[in-house]
C-alpha cells in the first residue's frame, strides 16, 4: 500500500480534517500538516487527531508536501493551489475537495498543464 510521508491540508475544517485523520489512522501518511489561518481552529484539529503538526503559514506547511489537499471555500482554492505550488516540491500533487470545478480548474490551468493538479 503507498503510503506518504508528508501531506500538507490547507483547511483543516469538516472535510480536510477528516482526511487527514483518516490518512494518520490508516498509517497512510506519515505526517499531516494542518494548514489554517486561526491557532483555535489548527488546535482542535490537533486534539481530535487530524494533523499531527500545523502552522498558519502556507509556505512553510507545503515545503516538504508530496501531497497537498486543499478544503478551503471553494471561491478560495485555485488561490491557494497556486500559492501551494510555489513553495512545494517540484514533484508534489494538489487537490481539492471543492464541490464546484469550473472556477478552479479555470484558476490553476498552468498547474494542470504542469501535471501538479488533479481536481
Amino acid at each position: 500500500m503507498m503510503t506518504w510521508d508528508t501531506v500538507a491540508i490547507v483547511g483543516v475544517g469538516l472535510i480536510g480534517g477528516s482526511i487527514g485523520r483518516a490518512l494518520l489512522e490508516r498509517r497512510l501518511a506519515r505526517r499531516v500538516i494542518g494548514i489554517g489561518r486561526r491557532e483555535s481552529t489548527l488546535e482542535v484539529a490537533r486534539e481530535v487527531g487530524a494533523v499531527s503538526e500545523t502552522t498558519t503559514d502556507l509556505a512553510a506547511g507545503v515545503a516538504e508536501a508530496r501531497l497537498i489537499v486543499i478544503g478551503t471555500p471553494v471561491e478560495l482554492v485555485a488561490g491557494h493551489a497556486c500559492e501551494a505550488a510555489r513553495h512545494a516540491p517540484d514533484d508534489a500533487l494538489i487537490t481539492d475537495v471543492g464541490s464546484t470545478k469550473q472556477a478552479i480548474v479555470e484558476g490553476v490551468t498552468r498547474l494542470v498543464e504542469q501535471g501538479h493538479f488533479a481536481g
